[in-house]
């Protein structure tokens, strides 16, 4: 199974917040053994993400939305979502009761655009938003693609997709975690050390390597793709020792052992 996600929210093309979201997904995912093979943002606009929705759509086994389902008119995921897939919008009863007696309970006026956020597409799966009003989606269609909606603010996000999508999606998955290792090195360009190491990237598959520029340093990026933790430890060691054999003189060690190293050197004083 592959995956894309597509963020929704001009605020996010303007600047004034982050993606974060997509990368908590991301890593949720490949520890499902769910590749994320594109990442996109798309601003407030129905003709925009209709087109994303499309484009996700066709190279994807499941696109996972994020924002546009509040109660305001530039909230239109699910209105664009629901004219996709050729279906409608009903209102889910228990996400509008809890809506209205949230408002009950802390004596405020409802507005009547706060029933929208009880708007669900007819036939999906609703996920329960226990920290928000808006509840997510699951949509199954035709060739077991899926497509899966979240609210965008990440304190209502992340416990949605933990509890209510991940486990979902974990039936489907073929539960390979994806685990990543990175190595670092000093006193040698990028290129070199791809060419370096030309014929161990040229034959790779699991795991695979990335090389990876940085500040004052380069580093590889060895992912491998395994059901055993064991086996994939010994599979990314393996892939490591085939490295360092040719170039251990300029290796500084993988992102844990520089941290531990750090904490010595403020320990004794010397950071």
């Amino acid at each position: 199974m592959n995956a894309e996600i597509v963020a929704v929210g001009s605020e996010l093309l303007l600047g004034q917040i982050a993606n974060t979201n997509g990368q908590f997904i991301s890593k949720q995912l490949a520890s499902i053994g769910v590749d994320v093979y594109t990442h996109t943002v798309v601003g407030d606009n129905e003709q925009r993400l209709n087109l994303a929705l499309k484009e996700a759509h066709n190279r994807s086994d499941i696109v996972i939305l994020t924002g546009g389902l509040g109660p305001t008119k530039d909230d239109l995921t699910k209105e664009t979502v629901a004219k996709f897939c050729g279906k409608q919008l009903v209102y889910d009863t228990e996400a509008l009761n809890y809506i209205e007696t949230f408002f009950k309970r802390h004596n405020r006026f409802m507005s009547p655009n706060n029933k929208k956020q009880a708007l669900v597409i007819e036939g999906a799966q609703v996920l329960a938003n226990r920290h928000g009003m808006a509840p997510g989606m699951l949509l199954e269609l035709d060739a077991g693609k899926k497509i899966a909606l979240l609210p965008g603010p990440p304190s209502e996000m992340k416990p949605m997709f933990e509890r209510e999508l991940l486990p979902l999606l974990l039936g489907a998955s073929d539960q390979n975690a994806i685990t990543s290792r990175v190595l670092h090195f000093f006193g040698i360009g990028e290129s070199q050390l791809e060419a370096d190491l030309d014929d161990l990237i040229e034959t790779q598959t699991n795991p695979t390597i990335a090389p990876l520029a940085g500040d004052g340093e380069v580093k590889l990026r060895l992912t491998v793709k395994h059901g055993d933790p064991t086996e994939a430890v010994r599979l990314l060691n393996e892939a490591e020792e085939k490295i360092q054999a040719r170039v251990a003189n300029i290796f500084m060690g993988t992102m844990r052992q520089r941290l531990l190293a750090r904490c010595l050197l403020r320990s004794n004083g010397r950071d």
